[in-house]
């Protein structure tokens, strides 16, 4: 079984422990532009839920983070940083994504299953929409997901990063 399978497998194994409302999408491969990603998925731009590793530094801080916002909108490092008390905030590289999720990027999942890796997640997510739809650790499976299902089960942590 491929890293990217068991990541789908861990995911709906959580979903299904917690009674989570969700549906399984299959489709070829989609590209990197969120608008194409979404017209795919049959949903608005904002419901497809970015998922960035990034690295936070600065004030003796050193933390992996996947940060998790609505596809529409676009990270304010500033604040970010501010919020974990660090001065800067890069993106990881693709072979850091992999050695801390399990999967390429394109395919980044909003879980994290790696204790190295903390989640962090724009609650406006959550104001805006009913539903979010992700990938599921594979460029070809869509998991369409209650928003208030996934906030329940990933408990994540709550602030406001985006421009």
């Amino acid at each position: 079984m491929s890293s990217s399978d068991k990541i789908l497998r861990k995911i709906t194994t959580l979903l299904d422990n917690h009674h989570a409302r969700y549906e399984i999408m299959s489709h070829d491969a989609l590209g990197f532009t969120s608008d194409e990603v979404a017209q795919v998925r049959g949903v608005e731009l904002g419901q497809c839920s970015k998922a960035v590793v990034l690295k936070v530094k600065g004030n003796g801080v050193k933390k992996n983070v996947l940060a998790v916002l609505p596809g529409d909108e676009k990270i304010d490092s500033e604040k970010l940083a501010g919020f974990f008390g660090a001065k800067k905030i890069s993106f990881a590289t693709a072979e850091q994504v992999k050695t801390l999720t399990d999967c390429v990027p394109g395919a980044l999942a909003p879980f994290t299953f790696n204790p190295e890796l903390e989640l962090v997640i724009d609650p406006v997510l959550f104001e805006r929409y009913t539903d979010i739809a992700f990938n599921a650790g594979t460029l070809t499976e869509t998991i369409v997901l209650n928003a208030e299902d996934y906030r329940t089960i990933v408990k994540p942590q709550e602030f406001s990063f985006i421009l």
